[in-house]
Parts: structure tokens; sequence; C-alpha cells
């Protein structure tokens, strides 16, 4: 069999990459143009949990992405930024269906998961979103009246068993309203209503930052600013300021998680203002306001690093 003395490979070329032809003693070689495909159709095809007819149903945010078959990562086209998702619903069942098919949606992030409306108020005023998928039956405040109590709310796709808020649901501009249980494919259609959006802009590092907690008349703002010291009762936590003491459902991690920097875990019950810190005891923190707070052996050395700076 004649071969190609360049690739020494027999003509025609076996690979379909090169075309390889000989007129007399000489011979010419040329690489055809590289085949362009859609990378969300390569995706489908290593995927299985991706049906290839569901990807019709994606918004063009989410299916522009294309590369060519002998495409480097300086060469491939650039992915728009995922769209950041945020779940908000009281019932751990749906939290594990919802992460799962966002996981396996391309062009989707799951950012944060809330069990209820503050917790979900406070990570909106720190960490902007694009989408919600937003409970309405939740204990102390409803999705509904929490969706209406923002200002710049993000788009949201309501998910509830109830068909009787549908109604509300859309007076309220929501992109969708899937009816527990819904199956994938059923998301995937919510999720092609989105409009090819830009990722949200970041939070305002200058904005004052607050906790939202319950009050019989509402909810009520508490600025970081406020908050002398956080104790921990079990699964809440017990918010003092110079003039009230708040109840919130959170536990000690996320408070401190929630407050950062300006604040200090000094003990596994507590966290202080550094602001309000007065003197350094052997045993204790004493705050301006004469309280005393305990301080944790294991939060010693990190107390003392902070105030060494």
């Amino acid at each position: 069999m004649t071969c190609c003395p360049k690739h020494r490979r027999p003509h025609p070329s076996a690979t379909g990459a090169l075309a390889c032809k000989t007129s007399g003693s000489a011979w010419s070689c040329t690489t055809p143009a590289p085949t362009r495909f859609s990378y969300l159709s390569r995706m489908a095809a290593t995927a299985p949990s991706l049906p290839c007819g569901l990807l019709s149903l994606l918004p063009h945010s989410l299916a522009t992405v294309s590369c060519s078959a002998d495409s480097t990562p300086e060469t491939m086209t650039t992915t728009p930024a995922p769209i950041r998702c945020l779940i908000v619903d009281d019932e751990p069942l749906a939290h594990q269906v919802l992460s799962q098919f966002i996981g396996q949606t391309p062009g989707l992030t799951l950012a944060g998961k809330c069990r209820n409306a503050m917790e979900a108020y406070e990570y909106l005023a720190q960490q902007p979103v694009d989408l919600m998928f937003l409970d309405i039956e939740m204990p102390l405040v409803t999705g509904l009246h929490f969706l209406k109590s923002l200002q710049q709310p993000p788009k949201t796709i309501l998910t509830t068993a109830y068909r009787e808020y549908a109604y509300e649901g859309y007076e309220l501009d929501v992109l969708d309203y899937l009816l527990k249980p819904f199956s994938y494919e059923r998301f995937m259609k919510a999720i092609s209503r989105l409009p090819a959006t830009q990722p949200a802009p970041p939070a305002d590092a200058d904005a004052e930052k607050y906790l939202l907690v319950k009050e019989r008349q509402g909810l009520l703002k508490v600025p970081h600013s406020d908050i002398v010291y956080v104790e921990g009762c079990k699964d809440y936590v017990k918010i003092t300021t110079a003039i009230k003491t708040y109840l919130l459902h959170q536990t000690m991690k996320e408070m401190t998680e929630v407050l950062g920097r300006p604040f200090l875990r000094v003990h596994r019950s507590f966290i202080v203002a550094a602001a309000h810190i007065r003197m350094l005891q052997p045993d204790n923190v004493l705050l301006q306001d004469s309280t005393l707070v305990p301080i944790g052996s294991s939060y010693r050395a990190e107390l003392l690093a902070f105030f060494k700076k």
C-alpha cells in the first residue's frame, strides 16, 4: 500500500484529519478546516443526566458557546459567567432536588441555600444573585410577602405544592410557577424563560450591613454597628444591642460568617463586637457597658493576636 512519506499514512487518510494525494512522484497534503460543534451538544453526549432534547429549552445566554475540534483554552470562545441561583425553602427535600437540578444544568451555579425569608433577606443584602427559587408556604414570613418586600428582587421562580397562589405569583412578575413535585423537564422549561441577562453586580462594600429580625409588626433591620454581642442558645442566637435584645433562628457558625471581621468569637457561645471591648482579662472580656463575657480556652490565642496587630 502506498503511503504519504510526510505523514506515513496510507492514502487516503484513514483518520480523515489529513487529505494526502499524489501526482506522479509528488505528494500534496492538506488539513481540512476544523469542524465546529456546540459545546452543549458535547456536554449532552458525555453527561446522560442532561437529555439532548432539553438543550433547545436553554435560554440563548446559556447555549452560545462553541469551540473548534483542534482548539486550545486560549482559542476557545469565552463562556458567559454562570447564573447564580439561590434556593429559599424550608423543606430539606426541596433543597436536595433543586441542588441536583441546578448542578446538572450547564450555565447555572448554586450560590446559596436559605431555610426562611429572614435568612434570604440577609443573604441578598450581602450577595446579590441572578435567579431565586422561592417556596411560598414557609414559617414566619411567606414567600409572597418576602418577595413583595424586596425593592430589587432577582428573577424568581416560585416552587410550591399549592395551586391557589399561581395568580398572585404572576402578578409579582415571576418567571414561572413550579408545582411540587416537578420533573427535570419541567424545571428546564422554567429555566428557558430566563432572558439573556448579565450576572448580578457585586454588593456595595460601603452599604450598611444589617440583620433582619422577626417582630410582631414585621421584619426589623438591626444594623451590625448596633450589636454589642451575640450569645448562642442551641438553634437560636440572642442578639444584644445597647437598648434591646432579639432572638434569631441562626447557629453561631452562621452568625460568625455573616457578621465578619469586626466581630470576634471569644467563646463557643459568644461573639463580641471588637469596638465594644474595653479590657481583656485573664478569663473574661470586659465590655464598655461593664458586661463580662467569658473567654474560651480555644479562642484565647486568636483574641490576643487580634489586639496585638
